[in-house]
């Protein structure tokens, strides 16, 4: 085996390491060919089969024409799987991604997941090269890293070490928000839409020469966020649920699809009150309930005293999300649930419910 440090830096003074353990040392992998694309302004081993990339969103098309050489060049042809994926038989599958970073307006987010292991590698202004990679002093992380940053300083820093990483951020189960351990993509995905929010998240390297990398939470927004390093510790201590507990995480589940039953059992009342009202008024308006937005439309009237009444709903208060649709036909002291046809039948025909009887 042959053990292969290439450091390069960009024309843009972008960090660009590359560490590969390579039969064929003359042999680029994906990775290492995409570490000098162009349109690719950073770059990040997510684990060994999967790279996060950011390419400036005016070159999203010169970098997916560059996958396409690539893959060519493999003999295979890229194939469209979807609007956001695209894929390259026994290469590798490509996923657009959303974001919530400061960035993401600027910059467009994929994942590519490889067939086969590939090398560290990483193209970041923000880290080191890798053989300047080592552990930091015991407390406080000191520099400007933001969470993605630390990830990958603790990842590549823990396959020097030749050991395990292991990650544990919050997730919500119903009403109940746990600690929990989670594979790498998921770590990452967290990391990516809400690492700079308020939480805790750890990253722990198990191993030999074992060390925790831990955000600490924040209490207010205007907080600064800050990043401690221990070494010789693990996940020891730490209240979070194992990957490998099945049984508590089936609880947990099961616990998670209970209060969302609720939650639709609740908004079925909510929802024919808000008609019901919208009815009487005979005027739009917007209501919320259990955390979702429900916009309230008075359509037409079908008669004397009966509206056609519209509700749509969105699943979060800020994010434009899919929007289901209720429709009703209200009359006096009657409600009844229409259909989504275009043409919808009488009133007496689709009564489903009768009030003040």
């Amino acid at each position: 085996m042959t053990t292969k440090f290439k450091t390069a830096l960009s024309i843009v003074l972008f960090a660009t390491t590359v560490f590969t353990v390579n039969a064929n040392a003359n042999e680029l992998s994906l990775r290492e060919k995409l570490m000098d694309s162009g349109p690719v302004d950073t770059l990040y081993s997510v684990d060994d089969y999967h790279t996060l990339i950011k390419v400036n969103s005016t070159r999203t098309t010169e970098f997916t024409d560059e996958l396409e050489k690539i893959c060519s060049e493999s003999g295979s042809k890229i194939e469209k799987a979807s609007d956001n994926s695209i894929s390259c038989k026994e290469q590798f599958n490509l996923l657009k991604v959303e974001e919530s970073s400061a960035d993401s307006e600027h910059k467009a987010s994929f994942l590519l997941k490889h067939s086969a292991a590939q090398p560290v590698a990483y193209k970041n202004t923000a880290l080191p090269s890798f053989e300047q990679i080592a552990k930091f002093p015991k407390g406080q992380v000191k520099g400007n890293y933001n969470s993605l940053d630390l990830y990958q300083y603790a990842y590549v820093l823990c396959k020097k070490e030749s050991g395990v990483p292991a990650v544990v951020v919050p997730k919500r189960y119903g009403k109940y928000m746990r600690l929990t351990q989670v594979n790498s993509v998921e770590a990452f995905n967290y990391l990516l839409k809400e690492g700079e929010g308020k939480d805790s998240w750890l990253f722990a390297c198990e191993g030999a020469k074992k060390f925790v990398l831990e955000k600490e939470p924040q209490y207010t927004p205007s907080e600064d966020k800050k990043f401690y390093f221990y070494q010789n510790r693990g996940l020891e201590g730490v209240d979070f649920v194992k990957s490998t507990d099945t049984v508590y995480l089936s609880r947990l589940m099961a616990s998670e699809a209970e209060v969302a039953m609720a939650a639709l059992r609740d908004n079925s009342e909510f929802i024919e009150n808000m008609a019901w009202n919208l009815s009487n008024v005979k005027v739009n308006f917007v209501m919320t309930n259990s955390g979702l937005k429900f916009n309230g439309y008075v359509t037409s009237k079908t008669g004397k005293d009966c509206s056609n009444i519209t509700i749509k709903q969105t699943a979060s208060l800020t994010l434009k999300t899919d929007e289901k649709v209720y429709k009703y036909e209200v009359c006096n002291s009657k409600i009844a649930r229409l259909d989504d046809r275009k043409s919808s039948p009488t009133f007496y025909a689709q009564l489903t419910n009768v009030l003040g009887k």
